[in-house]
């Protein structure tokens, strides 16, 4: 397996010879070309592992997915994934880490499909007699990825990837240590505190947009006391933190300096984490494929579906649920990418404009728009061109199913080897970005579009529905949601009024108790309270801590005449002698 750049000139040759490691990739995080990096090779999986597969705990499927990547080319043993995959399961509140729920406008929610944890915390949300106004969604199910330490979907990557990187620092030898710096719009930052804390090699800045998160989500990240741990504030949008990132990545003095590490889900890792999750949820449904509607800010979380179709789950179409930051449904309509200012919404974990992800997908299907082919699927069918029907787990154990023992030929959908044309559409994906930068906008060709629109539809929701989504569904399902669920519910409304009838997976990413304010508005206070764990309810109680980095300093943090006032905020966030970088 090798990862190479998106913006990799396969002028200068393939895109193998200039790859590297899954644990240098990981290392890394950010290409020093400004690119992301991408698998050179996506497994295919063939249907009697699928089925297989199907047998698998969550945690079993996590370590063969994961070993498709990280196991061919040495950087990790099956065995070392195993290990840091269960230490990572004591985190969860659930057997298996998530839940799907069906909703049923019945007395209550119908039975969770997935077996509950005996936790109070974990009961299914109650409601009242059902009101036959919005009952749109009967029937659709829900994944929850809300069962982990911070209640939402990041949980399910960071509790792993602190371990891989722990072990991969350890493995280089000597003292080798690194500095995980991290840019969160709400969930990420509270996912990687808690995959992080107390890291013996590793250290951990969040940079969160000031005023923009939720008041738990805030508290989650600013009330942790690990030593390890530091929370700068900045006075702007997400959009500003992810900027900062990509810009000390860019800095290649300063990332060596800092030993600077990348746990966005620009870190292809976060991926290869969140693909697992797709795979389960269609196995709990044993159905027809689905229809998948994700809650879209950075792209990364349906990303991971798009992998996981590729890799051979059965999905249809991936749709992309926006709020009024707009940018990806517009970008559907039109074929061109332009920013506009970041609106506060009351989802603020998908209040983006620049959706990082985005450049992946660009990059993959380029290839497929130049060379004339396509890995979309029509209804039905998976990318293979078969479907779960006529395979059955009967007669199958899990022995035989570990990647060691995986043929090589599974690895069939390759970028390595591109026409001239491709190549061509390769280079320009760096000259979009380029545009992006220096336009504020980037367009692409019909080709290239008709691809994207094969794979993905894109609605965006405005506040008030998105307010009465939450009521609703509480009032119809006995079922509490939170504002990026509510986003989700909404936009698969759309595409059912679109498209008719279809089987519906909507991803759930976070807790409702973690924007309990909002949800509060529209249904009553009881039946959110009843609803809050003890682990966020506590958080009132905890002090907090955080650095406030203002909006003059880091405007332009690179000048010469910043650089004594970046040493300062450097020094002020040194602790117990750890070599911390500063909020830049």
């Amino acid at each position: 397996m090798s990862f190479a750049s998106t913006r990799h000139s396969f002028a200068d040759g393939p895109a193998h010879a200039a790859g590297v490691s899954f644990a240098e990739a990981v290392l890394t995080g950010i290409p020093a070309d400004g690119g992301l990096y991408y698998p050179v090779a996506v497994p295919r999986i063939p249907a009697h592992t699928l089925a297989q597969w199907g047998q698998l705990s969550y945690a079993e499927l996590a370590c063969e997915v994961l070993s498709l990547y990280a196991v061919p080319d040495g950087s990790l043993t099956t065995e070392e994934i195993r290990q840091c995959v269960a230490e990572a399961g004591t985190e969860f509140r659930l057997p298996d880490w998530a839940r799907v729920a069906k909703l049923k406008m019945e007395n209550q929610a119908e039975a969770p499909i997935q077996a509950e944890a005996p936790n109070q915390d974990e009961a299914p949300n109650q409601a009242e007699a059902p009101n036959q106004a919005g009952a749109g969604l009967d029937g659709c199910h829900v994944l929850e990825l809300f069962h982990g330490p911070t209640f939402s979907f990041k949980d399910y990557a960071m509790c792993i990837l602190g371990r891989l990187l722990d072990l991969l620092l350890e493995k280089q030898g000597g003292k080798a240590e690194g500095t995980v710096l991290v840019a969160t719009s709400g969930d990420t930052g509270s996912a990687a505190i808690a995959g992080f804390r107390n890291r013996r090699r590793l250290n951990c800045v969040v940079l969160l947009p000031h005023n923009r998160v939720s008041e738990v989500q805030r508290r989650q990240m600013t009330t942790d006391p690990a030593a390890n741990v530091h929370c700068v504030q900045v006075e702007g949008t997400f959009d500003d933190c992810q900027r900062l990132l990509k810009e000390s990545f860019a800095d290649e003095m300063f990332k060596k300096a800092y030993k600077l590490l990348a746990v966005n889900s620009v870190n292809f890792a976060r991926i290869c984490c969140q693909i697992t999750y797709y795979f389960w949820a269609c196995f709990q449904l044993k159905s027809q494929p689905v229809d998948v509607i994700v809650p879209t800010g950075n792209f990364g979380n349906i990303l991971a579906a798009f992998y996981a179709k590729r890799m051979g789950a059965p999905i249809n179409q991936l749709i992309i649920a926006s709020n009024v930051n707009d940018i990806l449904p517009r970008f559907m309509r039109s074929g061109t990418y332009q920013l506009a200012p970041v609106i506060p919404t009351y989802s603020p974990s998908i209040d983006i404009q620049v959706s990082s992800n985005f450049e992946r997908l660009l990059f993959v299907l380029s290839h497929d728009a130049s060379n004339g082919t396509t890995n979309h699927t029509s209804k039905g069918t998976t990318n293979q061109g078969t479907t779960n029907q006529g395979t059955t787990n009967q007669g199958t154990t899990n022995q035989g199913t570990t990647n060691q023992g995986t043929s090589k030929d599974i690895f069939a959908h390759n970028l390595e080897a591109p026409s001239p044309e491709t190549a061509n559409a390769r280079t320009e994906i760096g000259q979009l970005y380029q545009d992006l930068k220096d336009k504020g906008q980037f367009s692409v060709d019909n080709r290239l579009l008709e691809a994207i629109r094969q794979e993905f539809s894109a609605y965006s929701v405005d506040e008030e529905e998105c307010l009465e989504t939450i009521k609703t569904t509480y009032h119809n399902y006995k079922y509490v949601v939170d504002p990026h669920t509510a986003i989700a519910m909404a936009a698969a409304k759309r595409y059912l009024a679109d498209h008719g009838p279809a089987s519906l997976l909507v991803v759930s990413t976070a807790h409702p108790a973690k924007f309990a304010e909002s949800v509060k508005q529209v249904i009553p206070d009881k039946a959110v309270d009843d609803l809050v764990p003890e682990q966020l309810a506590c958080l009132l109680n905890k002090t907090e801590r955080f650095q406030v980095l203002s909006h003059a300093y880091y405007s332009n943090p690179f000048a010469s005449d910043n650089r004594p006032e970046f040493g300062r905020v450097e020094k002020s966030l040194c602790q117990d002698g750890y070599r911390m970088i500063s909020a830049i």
